[in-house]
């Protein structure tokens, strides 16, 4: 079965983040790859929040890859 690639950017929405990311892990396909694309930038006060959800999500998925931008490159 061929593999699907999903992106999700998060910019200032730790509080949606979690359920995005559940939604496209639930559609149920065997082969998913999700990145999770942190635009926020390091000093903003969503970056901690962001990297939080993915990470306590993580932990029970192995296919969810995390990217952090250290500035807002917008998506």
């Amino acid at each position: 079965m061929d593999k699907v690639s999903v992106i999700i950017t998060s910019y200032k929405r730790p509080d949606t983040l979690r359920r995005a990311i559940l939604s496209v892990l639930g559609k149920g396909y065997p082969s998913i790859e999700l990145i999770v694309v942190n635009d926020n930038g390091l000093d903003s006060p969503y970056n901690v929040p962001t990297r939080q959800v993915v990470e306590k999500l993580s932990y029970y998925y192995n296919n969810v890859i995390y990217v952090e931008h250290h500035e807002n490159k917008n998506g």
